[in-house]
């Protein structure tokens, strides 16, 4: 910051104008889903990284101008899985240093039969085998939770 500063002073002395300039916000908003089915399966969809390397992920999708993230969230499941769903809780936000993860639990409703023809493939797996299939660690941790939530959902009914 000081370092900034002394330059914008030396551009200023120098004749120099509009140094500093406001950055841009950078945070970009994305809403994803662990999207459960009527045989309590978690749907994944198979995407590729940077490096053109195929990996299994959850359905996540980047948030238009003035969505809201549970609206996004169920964008991500209708377009990749092309499923029709509902929001059954918010899961958790995770933050990173450009991007905000708003997760929600999804519950199928209904088959939409609207897929996109160049939607990512996808499959519905058992909660053991998704955290096997999945190599995000952002991803395993909303599992987690996930796993945790549903956890005190037991220990609340009693241990039942």
């Amino acid at each position: 910051m000081i370092f900034q500063l002394s330059m914008a002073i030396g551009a200023l002395a120098a004749g120099v104008r509009n140094v500093i300039r406001a950055q841009p916000e950078r945070r970009r908003p994305i809403a994803g889903a662990v999207v459960i089915n009527f045989r309590h399966e978690i749907g994944l969809v198979l995407r590729r990284d940077r490096q053109q390397q195929l990996y299994w992920s959850l359905p996540k999708v980047r948030l238009v101008e003035g969505e809201e993230p549970e609206a996004g969230a169920l964008r991500s499941v209708r377009e990749s899985i092309g499923l029709g769903a509902r929001i059954y809780r918010p899961l958790l936000v995770h933050t990173a240093l450009c991007l905000d993860t708003h997760y929600y639990e999804l519950i199928v409703e209904r088959d939409d039969a609207s897929l996109d023809p160049e939607a990512p493939l996808h499959c519905f797996v058992t909660l053991p085998e998704a955290l096997m299939r999945i190599r995000s660690a952002r991803d395993r941790a909303v599992l987690g939770r996930l796993l945790a939530l549903r956890s005190e959902h037991y220990v609340d009914m009693g241990g039942r």
